[in-house]
């Protein structure tokens, strides 16, 4: 059976290729643009088995969707992947922010296509 995994990247070019990617693989895809169609997503449609979402996000960022979605009954532990162009002083801000956060993985952009799907197995 297939895992569900919510993307959540504004960057129309960025989601393609990770839903490319993501369905090589027999992922089963949902690709939403921000934190607020993300949120209407997850409470109208099937909980995902794992949540890829970018930091920098137009609207919202990633750890407010982090934060939302540990509060979604149901969903405190879907594991959830951040992805970021940010420097290394951010991204080990990042880490240590998430680490607390339940079961999340903080990626670097630009990723090869075995480190995303390392991350989400």
């Amino acid at each position: 059976m297939a895992l569900h995994v919510l993307v959540v990247e504004d960057s129309k070019t960025t989601a393609d290729s990770l839903e490319i990617i993501l369905r090589a693989k027999n992922y089963w895809v949902k690709t939403v643009a921000s934190v607020p169609e993300a949120l209407n997503w997850l409470t109208v449609g099937p909980l995902p088995d794992r949540v890829l979402v970018d930091y920098y996000l137009v609207a919202g960022d990633g750890i407010e969707l982090v934060k939302s979605l540990r509060s979604m009954k149901g969903a405190e532990n879907i594991p959830v992947v951040v992805m970021t162009a940010a420097d290394t002083t951010k991204v080990c801000e990042l880490r240590k922010i998430t680490a607390k956060m339940g079961p999340i993985s903080v990626i670097e952009k630009p990723f090869e296509a075995d480190t995303l799907l390392e991350a989400i197995a």
